[in-house]
């Protein structure tokens, strides 16, 4: 750019920007329909530039051109998974609650539709996800993972720390998508707080832990390897 120094955000935007159109190139490549949450998100970040004047005249020797490639690659991959569970439909934009735990007052107003794409982006092998209650956030589990940390809850359940019962299996229905929870729930002695993700999301109030699976199969054998002696 002639005459002007380029702040970090502004290299930042204009890196996402190039790489948006890159994604958007491999999807036409290939032969895709290009994913209307790409094309939103592409336009969004070209009239930010174009606001910030910099749109026509920002120089592209700035784009580091293998790192760029590489992450295009990534970038497709996880627009490929948006565009299988999300289509071109949008959730409604926020959760307006406030709830109270152990911790205190929570009050939510996210962006849940930021929130579904992000989880979907994220997808790479996990068949759940689940609120990870200690680092607020939400986590996708692999199969191994899910069966190491099911073989805990399995223990808890006969010793009677922890309780899994089957009127705790709700199927939440997000942009034409089912997933089906399975709630770990405490007991009088040892509660577990609300999941806040889960009423985030899908507006389901419960206090225990919820594992979301993708596939019906998956969380109903689950269900029955823990509760069986």
């Amino acid at each position: 750019m002639s005459g002007k120094i380029i702040n970090k955000n502004i290299i930042q935007t204009i890196q996402s920007y190039e790489l948006n159109k890159n994604v958007m190139k491999k999807f036409i490549e290939k032969k895709k329909t290009i994913p209307s949450y790409l094309i939103k998100e592409t336009n969004e970040l070209k009239n930010k530039l174009k606001l910030l004047g910099v749109l026509d005249n920002y120089n592209i020797q700035i784009i580091d051109n293998k790192g760029l490639d590489k992450r295009t690659k990534e970038l497709y991959k996880e627009y490929k998974k948006v565009e299988k569970y999300m289509g071109d439909k949008e959730l409604e934009k926020t959760c307006n609650t406030t709830i109270y735990n152990d911790t205190g007052k929570i009050e939510m107003d996210n962006d849940i539709n930021k929130e579904y794409l992000d989880i979907i982006k994220s997808k790479e092998k996990g068949i759940c996800f689940t609120w990870h209650h200690s680092s607020n956030e939400w986590q996708w589990v692999d199969k191994d993972m899910v069966y190491k940390q099911f073989k805990i809850y399995k223990d808890l359940i006969k010793k009677g720390t922890i309780v899994c019962k089957d009127y705790n299996l709700p199927t939440k229905e997000l942009l034409g998508k089912k997933w089906y929870g399975l709630v770990i729930n405490g007991n009088s002695e040892n509660p577990i707080n609300m999941d806040v993700g889960s009423i985030r999301l899908f507006k389901y109030f419960v206090s225990g832990m919820v594992y979301w699976f993708s596939k019906k199969e998956n969380r109903d054998s689950m269900f029955e390897w823990i509760n069986k002696n």
